[in-house]
């Protein structure tokens, strides 16, 4: 569930961002305050993953109370004032909205938070797991993938190979591709290092499914995968290790 902090000492400015948030189907937490010293106080006691927030309040403004957080949330400023666009976006605010928004301007915006703290959450998890203690990897033999607004379970044994497109990953399967938001370098520290090998920049491979390996290519099922100059000592050990 996505917790989100609505900061805006204006009512209304505050009851038309709940209006724009019950077009989307996500579950979520909201939470309102009309200052942003209340804010501080609420945020030294819980965490949250949005925050849409004011510019120009009494006591203190927005701009201070981002100053004041030490771990902070996304953040999308909602003001009515745009000469404050650039300042916003040297706190590395996600978004910048000016008032009245739209809802399409909105949900633009409130999707590219979402697949920040996606990945924020997806880089904690790999950042808390230990890379040499694979116990959970190949106990559950499987991995959650997020697709659009999916979270797809998928069979570790069932992976193809992984291949980089831009921002995303493309993972392969026998019968499905699957593109989601992720780097290779997430994606090889979350698989098993028993079971997968990068062997490309833009390759990873579940060595169960290699059918042969000639000349610097890997044939994964009929799909002939490139092993970049970098990584052939390494496979070529692997190959190696499983001749009889």
């Amino acid at each position: 569930m996505m917790k989100i902090l609505i900061v805006d000492d204006e009512p209304l400015a505050r009851k038309v961002i709940q209006n724009h948030l019950k077009h989307l189907k996500e579950d979520k937490e909201i939470i309102e305050t009309e200052s942003a010293i209340e804010a501080f106080e609420l945020l030294s006691k819980i965490t949250v993953d949005l925050i849409f927030l004011d510019i120009q309040m009494p006591e203190i403004d927005g701009f201070e109370l981002l100053k004041l957080l030490s771990r902070k949330p996304e953040v999308i400023i909602i003001s009515a004032y745009k000469e404050y666009a650039l300042k916003g976006f040297d706190f590395q605010v996600t978004d910048y909205l000016l008032k009245p928004v739209s809802l399409q301007r909105f949900l633009d915006a409130f999707r590219k938070a979402q697949t920040n703290i996606y990945n924020k959450k997806l880089l904690e998890n790999i950042s808390s797991t230990n890379k040499n203690d694979i116990t959970s990897t190949i106990e559950k033999e499987y991995i959650f993938i997020k697709v659009n607004r999916e979270n797809i379970k998928l069979d570790i044994k069932d992976i193809n190979y992984i291949e980089s497109y831009g921002n995303y990953v493309k993972i392969i399967t026998s019968t499905e591709e699957y593109l989601t938001a992720s780097t290779m370098n997430e994606t090889e520290n979350i698989l098993s290092s028993e079971k997968f090998i990068r062997c490309h920049r833009g390759y990873i491979i579940n060595i169960d499914h290699i059918k042969s390996f000639v000349d610097g290519l890997i044939n994964i099922n009929d799909k002939i995968i490139p092993v970049g100059r970098n990584y052939l000592a390494k496979v070529k050990d692997f190959i190696n290790s499983c001749k009889q």
